[in-house]
């Protein structure tokens, strides 16, 4: 299991500073706190009947939000949709003691979210009803508190690189609202070659793209991959399937809310 933090510092307003602002004859306004937002990726291998579990801990009360971002499997690389079954519980000091808890399939939007005190807390994903046949790569977001918006605006980008046999190309960008990110593969030196176009999470350090979402395809006008996504930090990724014999060049149109 790969636990990887983020934390993004947020001002927010401190309402009782209006109502003193009021009766007083200072001028400075209301008092900014700080909040730290918290963003945790974790990504394993989950076996067929398996149990992966990640603690984080919050220093405030706030909303925890837990995604199933995706669950990956096979070879070629293919994204799977296995129910499973997705927890948020309290660390007791020797045990998980479940908050809240449903059954669902891996999907870019957050399904499961509850209002916590301060406290270490257990994500948990795991697979009850033994729906996987063979061992995959489960990825989990965790965010608190609950992550509406980030800076920015919709648009679209192009990402044109190169591509060798056996490898893969990422690049990253910000969804800042929940909303729908398309991605189309635009063109390659061999029109007739099938290649990987991979939506996923970013790692937090920054270490590399979690892919959530996989289709195989050759080159296009329409859009090959959809997704309704929340709002965070994302990866587009094109890679080679095993079936590339020598290196190509690859455009890519990226659309994101």
């Amino acid at each position: 299991m790969y636990p990887m933090r983020r934390l993004r510092v947020l001002p927010l307003i401190l309402a009782l500073g209006l109502s003193v602002s009021a009766c007083s004859s200072d001028s400075t306004g209301p008092t900014p706190i700080v909040v730290e937002q918290l963003i945790e990726i974790y990504s394993g291998p989950l076996d067929p009947g398996g149990t992966n579990t990640y603690l984080f801990s919050l220093s405030q009360p706030a909303t925890v939000q837990v995604m199933l971002g995706g669950v990956i499997g096979g070879d070629p690389l293919q994204s799977l949709s296995p129910v499973l079954h997705l927890t948020l519980a309290r660390w007791s000091g020797s045990g998980c003691e479940p908050v809240s808890q449903l059954d669902l399939a891996p999907r870019l939007t957050a399904a499961l979210q509850a209002y916590v005190e301060v406290g270490t807390y257990c994500a948990i994903v795991s697979d009850p009803n033994a729906a996987l046949t063979g061992t995959v790569a489960a990825t989990l977001r965790v965010v608190s508190p609950a992550l509406v918006r980030l800076s920015g605006s919709a648009g679209t980008a192009t990402f044109a690189n190169t591509l060798t046999p056996a490898g893969r190309s990422s690049r990253t960008f910000v969804a800042s609202a929940q909303g729908t990110v398309s991605l189309t593969l635009e063109s390659f030196s061999d029109p007739d070659v099938e290649l990987g176009l991979g939506l996923g999470l970013l790692a937090s350090d920054g270490s590399g793209c979690r892919l959530a979402q996989i289709v195989h395809a050759r080159p296009g006008s329409s859009p090959q991959l959809t997704a309704r996504v929340d709002a965070g930090d994302y990866c587009a990724m094109v890679f080679d399937l095993g079936t590339l014999a020598r290196t190509g060049s690859f455009t890519m149109r990226i659309a994101y809310p």
